[in-house]
């Protein structure tokens, strides 16, 4: 990398932490403004600095077991240095101003100087990058990385692709496999042909490197089994009978699996949907936004030197061809090869992300636009950028203050149940265990839910329960300390708005409404906090 390139570089980290930094100012001036997953992965992590948090329990072990071991050493780093929850958000920022200087690499390699300029304008006006970035979390790894590895490929760096794909390895275990298989298939390649020569593997020592990488993902899968959280849900595992498909595993359930899309929506649909201002302003705004960018579009694409971009291109054509293998094969096992769109998302939109540098870089050289007219179009890219992706993926959970600020007072090792959608809360901001939280109903993952399941049931019924004996089962049988108790589940349909899902949001509940005798509503005998929004604390340590 010459002088020109890395002050290029350095002016692309730059404004994409301005951009990043304005667009996500909401989260860094409030802890209680963080992406929704956040609450499901990282929260156990403040045991690396204070052990007494979150005692044992089948909840804490899964959300340790369910994020990858570089992850994990990443946020024990940084727990030394500030509170890991806090710390997503310096996690999110380090990799979107990677992912925009990786990316500005790539847009060099095919569009020249000026492509090293419009990639990191792509990646911010496309909010599916910081979409999957926010948070920190896994999947937050997943474009720097296989941006990493796809300008490895584009520029013979060996150094690239084995950084990229060890880190995969332990940080995002299955877009190593993704990218595993397109060396793969390189490798292959170069047997078959004498007339391609891959960069990784070229040797039989590189396959033992590659097979070494295997060994801490295998290790993942394996400890997530061998803790009895496992197998992953199949086909037959999701539906019912007659072949229908249980409600639990579709829109009304926790994540919506099956039906499968079709590979329109995946391959087409849902990047343009981001790409235009559909989920911005609306429909109307999107489908103008597209057509005012497709003239553009299509005159940059006369202009391109497509038989150059080709021949820089063709190092790719096999992490093409694995995010379509691995994409046909996971709709074929559905879960068992986790969710099919993982396999191609983060590759098609770096490809439109290449492709719409490559088109407009191309129409700016034709028209020959000024350099100080190029710095003016950067710079309102960059305000547009901060506008566009002003807290995506942000969630505002300050009206949960005055709960989890109750919560913290009381013993480290009490044990909270209530609505499910709050409880995530509990165990984020009041850094308490809980009995079942919404971000951790994983019902893919079996033996866990086969163990966990119950307990979203037996607390409905203990919310809903009409006698004191009846709580006190409840209590003695989980050792739960305390229930948050919203009143308005009691008499409408706040319950299902409030989280429930498919299929514990049906008649049953409504049929415990009709009830009209609800312990936890009428009875005041045992203690407890009123909030200033009416929800309430009991205290069932008297029933234990």
């Amino acid at each position: 990398m010459n002088s020109s390139e890395t002050r290029d570089g350095v002016v692309v980290a730059v404004m994409t932490l301005c951009v990043y930094l304005v667009a996500h100012r909401s989260g860094i001036l409030s802890a209680f403004v963080i992406n929704d997953d956040t609450r499901q992965q990282i929260f156990w992590m403040r045991q690396y600095t204070s052990p007494e948090l979150y005692p044992p329990s089948i909840l804490v072990a899964y959300a340790k077991a369910y994020v990858p071991y570089g992850v994990r050493a990443l946020y024990w780093l940084g727990a030394m240095f500030m509170d890991p929850v806090q710390f997503t958000k310096v996690v999110a920022g380090g990799l979107f101003v990677l992912l925009a200087v990786i990316l500005s690499g790539l847009g060099r390699v095919f569009a020249g100087r000026t492509g090293a300029f419009v990639a990191p304008v792509v990646v911010w006006l496309m909010p599916f990058f910081l979409n999957n970035i926010s948070g920190g979390l896994s999947r937050a790894f997943a474009a720097p990385l296989l941006a990493l590895f796809a300008l490895g490929l584009v520029r013979e760096r060996l150094w690239m692709v084995v950084t990229a794909l060890l880190v995969m390895a332990i940080c995002i275990p299955y877009i190593w496999v993704l990218a595993a298989l397109a060396s793969g298939l390189g490798y292959l390649a170069g047997l078959i042909s004498r007339k391609w020569r891959p960069i990784f593997p070229s040797t039989w020592w590189h396959l033992g490197i590659l097979g070494c990488m295997a060994l801490p993902v295998w290790m993942f899968k394996h400890a997530m089994d061998t803790m009895g959280f496992g197998p992953l849900a199949g086909r037959a595992d999701m539906t019912g009978p007659h072949g229908s498909i249980l409600p639990l595993y579709t829109q009304a359930g926790r994540f919506e699996i099956l039906p499968l899309p079709n590979p329109f929506i995946d391959l087409i649909y849902r990047p343009f949907e981001k790409i235009g201002l559909f989920l911005d302003v609306g429909l109307v705004a999107g489908i103008i936004s597209l057509i005012v960018l497709a003239p553009f579009l299509v005159m940059g694409w006369r202009w391109v030197d497509w038989k150059r971009v080709g021949h820089k291109a063709r190092p790719l054509i096999f992490l093409g061809l694995s995010s379509l293998l691995l994409y046909c094969v996971a709709r074929w096992v559905v879960v068992k090869l986790f969710v099919p769109d993982r396999y191609v998302q983060y590759s098609v939109n770096i490809a439109y992300a290449l492709g719409f540098t490559v088109l407009f870089s191309a129409l700016m050289s034709q028209w020959k636009v000024r350099r100080q007219v190029k710095v003016v179009l950067l710079a309102v890219c960059c305000v547009a950028g901060m506008v566009r992706l002003s807290g995506e993926s942000l969630y505002d959970y300050r009206g949960d203050r005055a709960l989890t600020h109750a919560v913290l007072d009381t013993p480290v090792t009490s044990v909270f149940a209530g609505p499910p959608r709050l409880l995530d809360n509990v165990l984020t901001f009041g850094k308490r265990d809980v009995l079942f939280s919404f971000e951790l109903a994983h019902p893919w993952n079996l033996g866990y839910w086969h163990t966990i399941a119950p307990r979203l049931t037996e607390t409905l019924d203990a919310l809903f329960a009409e006698s004191r004996d009846a709580a006190g089962r409840f209590a003695r049988k989980y050792r739960v300390d305390f229930m948050i108790v919203d009143p308005t589940w009691f008499h409408d349909d706040s319950a299902v708005r409030s989280g429930l899902f498919a299929p514990y949001a049906d008649q049953a509940l409504q049929r415990k409404q009709e009830s009209k005798r609800f312990f936890f509503e009428q009875d005041r005998s045992l203690p407890r906090i009123i909030l200033p929004d009416g929800r309430s604390i009991v205290d069932l340590r008297p029933l234990l």
